[in-house]
């Protein structure tokens, strides 16, 4: 079970659970009929907020709004993944799956 000191639970992948949570993955909303990314507020530091930002990353992915032929900010899209599949990975191992 992931609560509260799930910081301290994550031990040396710690690191990959305060990027996320400190520069969260920003999100699609319509403006003026236009899809554009909005930024997504750092203030939380909960594990839901965590694996909220994780499975923002995974729709950003999937569904975000690529079709115009780019790749919104590749990099930093990389470390964010990056960074949530290290936090996955070490939940994954924990729990024995």
């Amino acid at each position: 079970m992931v609560g509260n000191n799930f910081r301290v639970e994550l031990a040396q992948s710690v690191h990959a659970a305060d990027y996320i949570l400190d520069q969260p993955p920003k999100k699609q909303i319509a403006d003026n009929g236009k899809v554009v990314w909005a930024d997504v507020p750092a203030t939380e530091k909960s594990v839901q907020i965590l694996f909220g930002h994780i499975c923002r990353v995974r729709n950003n992915l999937f569904h975000g709004a690529k079709f115009n032929g780019t790749w919104f900010d590749p990099v930093r899209s990389e470390e964010l993944l990056t960074h949530s599949l290290a936090v996955l990975e070490h939940f994954r191992t924990k729990a024995g799956v």
